[in-house]
């Protein structure tokens, strides 16, 4: 039987491979293959690795878009209702 994730788990692995991907099709990229294998030894790595949390992933939607709502969401597959509720909760707004 295959490993059980948790759903907070798995929404992070699929923000990052939706912006680690290259292309407009997602891909499993080495980046998303590497926190794979790390679940799956629940091991500590031998070195540091940066944890992209969602809202690192949303934020960075957001600069690629120029913070355009309506284009980051649909980017994202969301209604702009569902990116901000997202960014209120995690406390991003725009700098002005």
């Amino acid at each position: 039987m295959g490993e059980v994730y948790e759903a907070e788990d798995l929404e992070q692995l699929l923000l990052l491979a939706l912006y680690s991907s290259p292309g407009e099709e997602i891909e499993l990229t080495s980046e998303v293959r590497d926190r794979l294998r790390l679940a799956d030894r629940k091991a500590t790595p031998a070195g540091p690795v940066p944890e992209a949390t969602p809202c690192d992933l949303i934020e960075k939607a957001l600069d690629e878009h120029g913070w355009n709502i309506v284009e980051t969401a649909r980017a994202l597959g969301w209604s702009r209702f569902q990116l901000n509720r997202k960014m209120k909760k995690c406390n991003l707004t725009k700098a002005r």
